[in-house]
């Protein structure tokens, strides 16, 4: 099952970084969840990057990653790979 991210991480992010997060797991870009938001492109990046910041992830796919798996950002990327992929290439 699928925890959106404004109930994972709701203890951490407020409300509307939580409804950024929720709404970029969706595919949105800044725009399109601005003006869903009535907010401005602007104020999107920003509670995004705030967001970025409280759950400790670099990126945009680092964020993207955490919100839909729920788990916390590995040391490195290529870690998060390997405990993901067994050597086979099969998910495991």
């Amino acid at each position: 099952m699928i925890i959106a991210p404004s109930v994972r991480f709701a203890d951490r992010l407020t409300a509307r970084e939580a409804e950024v997060v929720d709404l970029a797991v969706l595919g949105l870009k800044n725009d399109e969840i601005a003006e869903n938001l009535g907010i401005a492109s602007r104020t999107v990046e920003v509670h995004r990057l705030h967001a970025m910041r409280k759950l400790q992830v670099e990126g945009i796919c680092q964020l993207m990653w955490l919100a839909l798996t729920g788990r916390e950002a590995p040391a490195t990327w290529t870690e998060a790979y390997f405990r993901e992929v067994d050597t086979d290439g099969e998910q495991g």
